[in-house]
């Protein structure tokens, strides 16, 4: 689900999935990517937490290994906004 917020200077849009912001602009310019499927269809991910890939698609934590895909698991899991 997306949700826009805005003030006098800003409006921002962020989807719930991956709480990736896929809109931020002032008046009428974009401040980032806005999403040409010609060449990426991503925004803004939220990279968490790792960027990148890992060594040997795990990550260790006290002597424990799990399973971690390139770039995390934030970006493919549903957020709830909160306020």
């Amino acid at each position: 689900m997306k949700t826009t917020i805005s003030n006098a200077r800003l409006t921002l849009t962020v989807d719930s999935l991956g709480a990736e912001v896929v809109s931020l602009k002032q008046g009428d310019r974009d401040i980032i990517w806005w999403g040409d499927p010609d060449y990426w269809t991503g925004h803004s991910p939220t990279l968490f937490p790792c960027i990148g890939g890992n060594s040997e698609g795990v990550i260790r934590i006290n002597g424990d290994e799990y399973p971690l895909s390139k770039h995390g698991f934030a970006k493919r899991m549903e957020h709830e906004l909160v306020e």
